[in-house]
């Protein structure tokens, strides 16, 4: 049993398969799809959370399988609707396997609320101070309050920007983004607790000169404009993180690891995630802009411009 409840989704997905045995080679066994699915009648599956009931539906190839050594020509999922999941209430898994009888059942809680708590939506942001050529990288610390059930949080910054094209191409501006990893910290089941994550100025243009495609190589490019900067968090409930650490690689010469699963009568995780993008400045490239000049101009270097106002940093041509 494999699910993992989003609160910002309306459509959630629980995926059961079966455990099998057979006499031909495990690789033959698993190219069988009804080795590892159980048929349309055979499970009831119903999910109860904050004084609701939903029976789940058995659905096929709404989301397509990934190919790999299980055949991928269906996909069998368990989906039931809900647009206002409750994050103050346990959700309980109740799955009853009509031909036998057995009972597998699980509970999750779902994940609070996380705040970025610095910098502020207002701030400005500097990764670079002084002269463009002379200057010096600084650094940026994200601070984070995790909410309840939550096991860990990766934190990312995304520099966002805009690609234009030559006004003879007709083509419209294209939002992108440069997506840079802060890492990830765990809350070890905690409330309320305050996370920091340490962004150095040298390692944002790193990631941004690393992830960014060479204009030379773009058809009808024109110029590339900053946008402003954002702060995302993917947060990943307690028993999530639990199963996460458990099936990790050993770090040690001991190689045995222990198992866990949170399903009674099963194998697997029933918990929750989300990804959370709410922490959007302000400031845009038409008011301001959440970043310091000394950092525009750094920017400029690497071949961003600013509006068309022939005062702005860096302006761009049109």
């Amino acid at each position: 049993v494999y699910g993992l409840i989003n609160p910002l989704d309306t459509t959630h997905y629980i995926k059961i398969n079966k455990a099998f045995l057979g006499e031909a080679s495990a690789l033959d066994l698993a190219a069988d799809a009804d080795n590892f699915n159980y048929a349309a009648s055979e499970l009831s599956v119903r999910l109860e959370g904050n004084g609701k009931n939903y029976t789940l539906t058995r659905v096929t190839d709404e989301i397509p399988k990934d190919a790999g050594i299980f055949d991928n020509a269906t996909n069998v999922l368990y989906k039931f609707t809900e647009e206002e999941i409750n994050r103050n209430a346990p959700y309980t898994l109740t799955i009853v396997n009509t031909q036998t009888e057995k009972e597998i059942t699980a509970t999750t809680n779902i994940v609070g609320h996380s705040n970025v708590t610095s910098p502020k939506i207002t701030n400005t942001l500097g990764f670079w101070s002084g002269n463009v050529s002379s200057g010096n990288a600084v650094s940026e610390t994200i601070s984070v309050t995790a909410g309840e059930n939550i096991g860990r949080i990766q934190a990312y910054v995304v520099f966002n920007y805009i690609e234009h094209y030559t006004q003879a191409s007709g083509k419209d501006p294209v939002h992108k983004r440069v997506l840079i990893n802060l890492g990830e910290e765990k809350v070890a089941g905690s409330s309320e607790l305050d996370l920091n994550y340490l962004l150095e100025g040298q390692t944002f243009f790193d990631n941004i000169s690393r992830k960014v495609p060479d204009p030379t190589t773009i058809a009808h490019f024109s110029h590339r404009e900053m946008d402003n900067i954002s702060i995302e968090l993917s947060v990943a409930g307690s028993e999530l993180s639990t199963y996460m650490e458990a099936k990790a690689p050993s770090t040690s010469v001991n190689q045995d690891k222990p198992s866990y699963t949170n399903v009674t009568n099963g194998i697997g995780v029933f918990s929750s995630r989300i990804y959370d993008a709410s922490w959007k400045s302000n400031k845009t490239k038409d008011n301001g802009l959440n970043m310091d000049n000394d950092t525009k101009r750094k920017l400029g270097s690497l071949g961003f411009c600013l509006g068309t106002n022939a005062t702005a940093t860096n302006p761009c041509p049109y």
